[in-house]
């Protein structure tokens, strides 16, 4: 099965599609077309944990949204979506340091290149 790596946005933006009923036509062309494959049970979701630790934060003085957003998650494994979440392990960040950080993408960004990167064995020049 294919997969897809959501960013803290997509992830965000999957979330409230989910829980607030958002139109799907509210992301990018990329995201809308993964959503779908993933709705028909085509495609796998992973997230880094990360991602969901910083969804959680900001809810963090809100305990029912808390609630609410991990029955959410509970509930696409219950129905079948697939969603997977990927540790930062110390494997990932002995992996991640060995890079320069590029000053032209956000850390979230990075993050994804380096596990892009490090799940398809892509270790070219650093």
């Amino acid at each position: 099965m294919e997969k897809y790596c959501l960013n803290l946005e997509e992830f965000l933006l999957l979330l409230a599609f989910e829980t607030q009923k958002l139109p799907p036509e509210t992301g990018t062309a990329q995201f809308i077309s993964a959503y779908e494959d993933w709705k028909s049970w085509s495609l796998e979701f992973l997230c880094l944990t990360l991602f969901m630790l910083r969804a959680i934060e900001k809810r963090e003085n809100k305990p029912a949204e808390v609630q609410q957003l991990l029955k959410t998650i509970n509930d696409f494994d219950e129905v079948g979506y697939f969603l997977s979440f990927e540790g930062i392990d110390a494997n990932f960040v002995e992996y991640m340091l060995s890079f320069r950080r590029s000053d032209d993408l956000s850390i979230d960004e990075q993050l994804l290149n380096i596990y892009h990167s490090k799940t398809h064995h892509l270790y070219g020049p650093k």
